[in-house]
């Protein structure tokens, strides 16, 4: 049986602010009753996001190491500043093939949280450049 996507969606997005996993255990069980693709697919779009957010937050934790500071984020994104030139940031980021997002806002980049694999990538290369872009070593 194929899974409606409303369903689906209609009952991710309440299990999803629920923080108490019994709470959520419960309501998932009640939600999808004997439905028992609709339940995986819900579950899997629920590791989902955990998994991004376990990388925003790992970015977050990084990004004061780097002499950074992000700006508070319950997205899948994070806005940083810092930057003293966010065009030459957004450029070496690319040139190390890590593509970020130019928002317009001086001194900022917002990156997308991925895999931890893309997360690794986007660290490993914002350190190879930050201190080229760092306003007090311009």
């Amino acid at each position: 049986m194929l899974v409606d996507p409303n369903s689906a969606k209609a009952i991710f997005m309440t299990a999803v602010d629920m923080s108490d996993p019994a709470e959520r255990a419960a309501y998932l069980a009640e939600a999808c009753g004997d439905e028992g693709m609709l339940r995986r697919r819900v579950e899997v779009l629920l590791k989902t996001v955990e998994a991004i957010k376990t990388q925003r937050d790992r970015i977050v934790a990084e990004l004061p190491r780097l002499g950074l500071t992000p700006v508070p984020s319950d997205a899948n994104f994070v806005l940083f500043g810092g930057l003293a030139d966010e065009q030459a940031g957004w450029q070496r980021l690319l040139d190390h093939g890590v593509l970020v997002r130019d928002v317009g806002l001086p001194g900022h980049l917002r990156v997308t949280a991925g895999t931890p694999a893309e997360t690794d990538a986007f660290l490993a290369a914002l350190a190879a450049i930050v201190s080229p872009i760092r306003p007090e070593e311009i």
